[in-house]
């Protein structure tokens, strides 16, 4: 049997390590809810900040070893709070509408594709923030193939706000993605030069039947060269019998060889009978080659006027891009001074198994990671859990309200962990003097 002595020494020990123990728990406890205070914050900061996600503090308990020197009655754990942040990435921020053509935003799942290079060899991120601006380039020269005009410009490219450069792919001609991801320039020569020739083409005209045989009727129409130029084709329409017209082609400065003198025969119900299409083949004023089908299955052969129901055609000019916008399925959209609107490439979206797992960058963009997953590209019109809404960007997803509330909270528990702290100091004083 220990003598008494030797027991009150071992107590008072162990009472010690109680006491000293208390300042553990309050000490983590101001530290953590300093933590929280420090996010709470930071999302204050940036209610307003585009893409921006906000964080939560989580609190968790922890339980240091067993004192080993110290009796089995008196073998107490010292405990604590231990703080850690998560950001919520996959958190939907509130939408603004924008007047910027350039605004764009994703409302729901995905993530533009960044890159920090012009060339798309960079480091490739994420992010969701939609306001984009046009970049300034290398230099270069364009000569008008019409005017022989030299014109000088910078290249542009679609950048985000931090500088990076927005992903989308090429189309080919049936407006199909094709090639690798690469940043998209959208300058106003960026597509001059690239003109296409037509060749296809569709008619619908009412040639009228009570036009006397040997009378004409003269329509004229356009379509691109083989030089992407606008040429303007005249056709000349006879009338050699009933139910019978004889048409001609011909344009100023140049030569149409087809059609020439082709007969087109109506049916007594007014449709087209033969041909179904006539082959337009010539030359232009400067040399170039007109060549394209015309379908006529259109036409018609009523009593009235001559009356132009419709008529398309495909090909494109050596325009200039004039500006540029976006549709709901991530096309982008370049609107050329020929009047015409093109589709110049189409942007996909990144998804992930856990968004909020992503490594997180300066500017509100972020890096694939281990907690992420694997990035999957997907495009919004086949993908049902996204829209691309124009004109609008998205905010942050911080609720102001939520966040004030956690402040009170925050400062509370703070409060209380200090103050246990001081009580904790003038015990082990008053303990002090005691012992005196």
């Amino acid at each position: 049997m220990r003598p008494v002595g030797e027991r009150h020494t071992e107590q008072k020990i162990g009472v010690g390590n109680m006491l000293y123990g208390g300042f553990a728990p309050s000490i983590q406890g101001m530290l953590a809810q300093s933590q929280s205070l420090n996010t709470i914050s930071f999302n204050i900061a940036n209610v307003n900040t585009g893409g921006y996600k906000k964080s939560d503090t989580l609190f968790s308990s922890v339980l240091t070893q067993r004192v080993s020197n110290a009796p089995q009655d008196f073998n107490y754990d010292f405990g604590g709070v231990q703080a850690q942040n998560r950001t919520l990435v996959r958190g939907q921020g509130h939408l603004v509408s924008s007047a910027r053509n350039l605004d764009i935003a994703l409302n729901g799942q995905g993530f533009f594709i960044l890159n920090s290079q012009q060339d798309s060899g960079g480091n490739t991120l994420y992010g969701r923030d939609g306001m984009l601006f046009m970049s300034s380039g290398d230099e270069g020269t364009y000569t008008d193939p019409v005017t022989g005009k030299v014109s000088n410009y910078d290249e542009g490219y679609l950048i985000d706000k931090n500088g990076y450069h927005l992903q989308g792919y090429a189309l080919d001609d049936n407006d199909e993605p094709t090639g690798a991801l690469q940043s998209m320039r959208i300058d106003p020569y960026a597509f001059a030069g690239q003109g296409t020739p037509t060749t296809q083409a569709r008619l619908g005209l009412n040639l009228p039947a009570t036009l006397p045989i040997g009378e004409q009727k003269q329509t004229a129409y356009t379509a691109y060269n083989s030089d992407g130029g606008l040429d303007t084709i005249a056709f000349l329409w006879t009338k050699t019998a009933i139910n019978t017209w004889e048409v001609t082609g011909s344009t100023d400065g140049g030569t149409i060889t087809s059609p020439a003198a082709t007969s087109v025969t109506f049916n007594g119900d007014g449709t087209v009978n033969t041909p179904d299409s006539l082959t337009i083949a010539g030359t232009a004023s400067g040399g170039e080659a007109i060549s394209y089908e015309l379908d006529i299955t259109g036409l018609t052969q009523f009593a009235g006027s001559l009356n132009e129901t419709f008529y398309s055609y495909n090909g494109s000019s050596n325009a200039t891009l004039e500006s540029v916008t976006f549709d709901s399925d991530g096309f982008v959209l370049g609107a050329f001074s020929d009047t015409t609107m093109r589709k110049l490439y189409k942007i996909p979206i990144a998804t992930f198994l856990n968004p909020d797992g992503l490594a997180g960058y300066n500017g509100n963009v972020w890096a694939e990671s281990i907690n992420s997953g694997s990035v999957t590209e997907r495009f919004l019109d086949t993908f049902g859990s996204a829209q691309l809404l124009t004109n609008t960007l998205e905010s942050s997803n911080v609720e102001l309200q939520d966040e004030f509330t956690k402040m009170l909270i925050t400062q509370q528990a703070y409060n209380s962990s200090a103050t246990v702290f001081r009580t904790v100091d003038e015990m082990t004083q008053v303990a002090k003097d005691l012992k005196r």
